[in-house]
């Protein structure tokens, strides 16, 4: 269910403006989403898992069959994705609480490039790739300085 949290707030972060026009029901809904998933992460991945999974791996598997392969290797990556999930969890509170706070006017996803920073990786990639020769006389070509013998 966090998934779905999750992409039912970026479907919203990203629907936020349309055509031009600010749709204010999208960013409610963005928000709302960010601390379902900020609940949906603490419940599930944080409370069931260690008492559903690292319990029954821990304490219950060793009872019901004695001699488990590779026991103590599949708990440690268990227990190291218990941990990755406290470590993410925070970053989620501290978004959650700024949400709450007003701190963040509306959510948005930082992976996103701004228009003139996009133009100018593509002048930048243009320029690289284009040109068919140097000023010194040698080719390039397949990314290769190649010397031109005449």
């Amino acid at each position: 269910f966090t998934d779905v949290a999750l992409e039912f707030a970026k479907l919203n972060v990203y629907f936020r403006n349309r055509g031009g026009i600010y749709h204010r029901l999208n960013n409610i809904l963005a928000s709302v989403g960010c601390i379902t998933f900020g609940i949906s992460w603490f419940w599930l991945r944080l409370y069931w898992f260690p008492l559903k999974v690292l319990y029954t791996t821990c304490c219950i598997g060793p009872q019901l069959v004695p001699s488990i392969p590779f026991y103590f290797f599949f708990n440690f990556l268990l227990i190291t994705v218990m941990l990755m999930n406290i470590y993410w969890f925070l970053y989620i509170v501290l978004l959650v609480v700024k949400v709450l706070l007003g701190q963040m006017r509306e959510i948005n996803d930082v992976r996103e490039y701004e228009e003139e920073n996009i133009k100018t990786m593509q002048k930048t990639h243009n320029n690289l790739h284009h040109h068919n020769s140097c000023k010194d006389g040698a080719l390039f070509k397949n990314g290769v300085v190649k010397r031109k013998h005449l």
